[in-house]
C-alpha cells in the first residue's frame, strides 16, 4: 500500500495533481482529517485546486469569483436594466406631460415705420372741384399707426372763387382706439409743416362712431379768385391710442372738394 502511494506521488511529472498523494482507493492511511483539502501558503485550508500545479508546474487558475460575487453581478446588471427602463419611461412620461404653453395671439406693435417728414409719396387730390356722389378720391387701410401724404391740388384757375377743401373719414374696427390728425400750412415744406400743431383733429375714434375731419382754405367765402395757387401738401396721421394693436383695423377715406348729392 505504501509502495502504491509512493508511485502515485512520483507521477507528478505526468500531470497528476500533488493533492492525490496519500490517497489509495479510499484508504486513509497517512491521510489528514480534511481529506482532499489543502492549505495555502498562509496555512489556510482550501479546496483541492488550491495551490495545485499543472504539468509545467504553473498553478491552476480559477475564475477568481465566488458564487456570491456572480450573484451580485447579476443583481447589478438587473438594476442597470431596470434603471435604464425607468429613465426611458420617465422621459416618455415627462415629454408627454409637459404642457404646451399657449402664448396667445402675436403681439402687434402700434408703432409706425413712416414719419411726418419722411419721404412719403403724396396722392393727388383735386381739392377745389365739386363732386357728385360719395366715392372718395382714395382710401388707405391700416392696422397700426400710420402717416399719409396728400397733394391737394387747385384745379380752378378762373376768376370765379372755389375754396380748397378736404374731408377725411376714419372707420375703426375692433376694440382699439385711434386719433386722427391733419397738418396743413401755407408753407408745404415738410420740415416746417411737421413742426406745426395739427390744423384739425378728431381723437379717441373707436368702432362706435366714424371719425371725421373737414379742412378748408383758399378762397373760402370769397366771390372772386385770390390770384394765388392754393395747392399744398397735407399730412394726415392715424395714431393708435395704445401700445399694441392686436385685432385692430381701420380705413381712412379722403374726399377732395365740395360734395353734393
Amino acid at each position: 500500500m505504501k509502495l502504491r502511494s509512493l508511485v502515485t506521488c512520483l507521477m507528478v511529472g505526468t500531470g497528476i495533481l500533488i493533492g492525490a498523494c496519500g490517497a489509495d482507493d479510499g484508504e486513509g492511511e497517512g491521510l489528514p482529517t480534511d481529506a482532499g483539502k489543502k492549505s495555502d501558503s498562509r496555512g489556510a485550508t482550501c479546496e483541492p485546486n488550491c495551490g495545485s500545479t499543472t504539468l509545467d508546474g504553473s498553478p491552476v487558475e480559477g475564475d477568481g469569483d465566488s458564487d456570491e460575487d456572480d450573484a451580485g453581478d447579476e443583481d447589478d446588471a438587473g438594476d442597470e436594466e431596470k434603471d435604464a427602463g425607468t429613465v426611458i419611461k420617465d422621459a416618455g412620461i415627462k415629454d408627454a406631460s409637459i404642457p404646451v404653453k399657449d402664448s396667445g395671439p402675436p403681439v402687434v406693435s402700434c408703432g409706425t415705420t413712416s414719419t411726418c417728414s419722411g419721404g412719403l409719396a403724396p396722392t393727388l387730390v383735386a381739392a377745389d372741384a365739386t363732386k357728385t356722389g360719395k366715392a372718395p378720391a382714395f382710401s388707405v387701410n391700416g392696422t397700426t399707426s400710420k402717416w399719409v401724404s396728400i397733394l391737394a391740388k387747385e384745379t380752378n384757375t378762373g376768376l370765379a372763387a372755389a375754396s380748397m377743401k378736404l374731408s377725411l373719414y376714419l372707420d375703426v374696427e375692433g376694440s382699439k382706439a385711434f386719433d386722427l390728425y391733419l397738418y396743413s400750412d401755407f408753407d408745404s415744406d415738410p420740415k416746417k409743416l411737421c413742426k406745426t400743431k395739427p390744423a384739425k383733429e378728431d381723437t379717441n375714434v373707436t368702432s362706435a362712431a366714424v371719425g371725421h375731419i373737414s379742412h378748408e382754405w383758399g378762397e373760402a367765402g370769397a366771390v372772386a379768385s385770390n390770384g394765388y395757387d392754393d395747392t399744398r401738401t397735407v399730412r394726415v396721421e392715424v395714431r393708435a391710442k395704445s401700445a399694441t394693436c392686436e385685432g385692430a383695423k381701420w380705413t381712412l377715406d379722403i374726399y377732395g372738394g365740395t360734395l353734393t348729392k
